[in-house]
């Protein structure tokens, strides 16, 4: 009996401007489908976001000075990524 694995995967470029995510079916071995390829932008206030505090940080100094910032940036930015997850399974139909 031949198990069929699916995996959603996200990534988020250097760019900064938003996330690519995909869908694929695979035996685990080296057989694979792509279910599907699809990329989301941030909103203009999380880019903006993003790219304001990237400007800021550019020494080790900086990421403790920044700190707070750092991690409300960072939970924006997980919570975009849920939001854009749990799109993909109900428009897919996928547990």
């Amino acid at each position: 009996m031949k198990k069929d694995y699916i995996a959603l995967g996200l990534m988020s470029g250097t760019s900064g401007d938003g996330i690519d995510a995909s869908i694929i079916k695979s035996d685990g071995k080296g057989k694979y489908e792509v279910i599907l390829n699809k990329y989301v932008k941030y909103n203009d206030q999380l880019f903006r976001e993003i790219h304001a505090l990237r400007d800021l940080v550019n020494t080790k100094k900086d990421l403790i000075k920044y700190s707070k910032k750092i991690i409300n940036l960072e939970r924006k930015i997980t919570l975009f990524h849920a939001e854009v997850v749990n799109e993909i399974l109900k428009k897919n139909s996928i547990d």
